[in-house]
């Protein structure tokens, strides 16, 4: 891997353009891919594989890569362990449609029915962990679940983020936060087997909107009309905020 990404660093861009020298670049970028498919796959959100500029130039295409990749796990199956299991995972889903990816994860989870006892979890099923309806509402959860977390540092992040909405003027999220505060439930957010410091999530909330409002002030009007209802931030007048 490294002396085929040490070629690539030192072929010239006239080079590359070649149509000789980006077969071969392919052919070697696929037998690589073959024989040692866990260096070839990414490692994380973000992560840039080996590949990328490959894929940028037009050279190779990420799902002939996928599939060499499985091609080379297939050829040592007797020798996988857990670790290569799981990466296996990446190059298959390059392979498999909507429904058959579906399939798959109603047939994990059918596994797990067997092994999973009542008090496992978040328990039974129950209205309160139904997903949220959009996106703005799915982040406005994890931002208050976040602000109510028991280290400091992890709470002056997520409150950086609600200032960064406000600076933004995102209403739909901060109407759906702001509806969030109000009722004050964490789920389906946070695990019931877990404390939600309700007061902490409060706090950091009315930092973020005093430290938002010195820049946008009309940020915070889905904050000062949810004061009107019967359960406000903390009873803090909204000239407070």
């Amino acid at each position: 891997m490294y002396s085929f990404m040490d070629v690539i660093r030192h072929v010239s861009e006239p080079s590359k353009r070649l149509l000789s020298v980006r077969s071969e670049l392919r052919k070697a970028a696929l037998l690589l891919a073959a024989s040692e498919p866990n260096r070839v796959g990414r490692r994380g959100w973000g992560y840039e594989g080996p590949f990328d500029g490959l894929y940028a130039e037009g050279i190779v295409v990420e799902k002939d890569v996928a599939s060499a990749r499985i091609k080379g796990y297939l050829s040592q199956l007797d020798t996988l362990g857990a670790n290569d299991l799981f990466h296996l995972v990446e190059p298959l889903a390059r392979h498999l449609t909507s429904d058959e990816a579906d399939e798959v994860l109603n047939f994990g989870f059918d596994l797990l029915e067997e092994v999973l006892e009542s008090e496992d979890g978040d328990g039974p099923w129950s209205n309160s962990l139904v997903p949220s309806s959009s996106c703005e509402e799915a982040l406005a959860g994890y931002l208050w679940a976040g602000l109510a977390r028991p280290s400091t540092a992890v709470r002056w992040e997520h409150a950086h983020c609600v200032r960064n909405c406000l600076e933004l003027d995102w209403q739909s999220l901060l109407s759906a936060l702001a509806t969030r505060a109000s009722g004050a439930a964490p789920q389906p957010f946070v695990d019931r087997g877990l404390v939600f410091y309700e007061w902490h999530a409060r706090q950091w909330l009315c930092i973020a909107l005093a430290r938002g409002a010195m820049d946008v002030p009309r940020a915070v009007a889905p904050f000062l009309l949810a004061q009107g209802s019967s359960t406000s931030l903390s009873g803090t007048s909204p000239r407070m905020l």
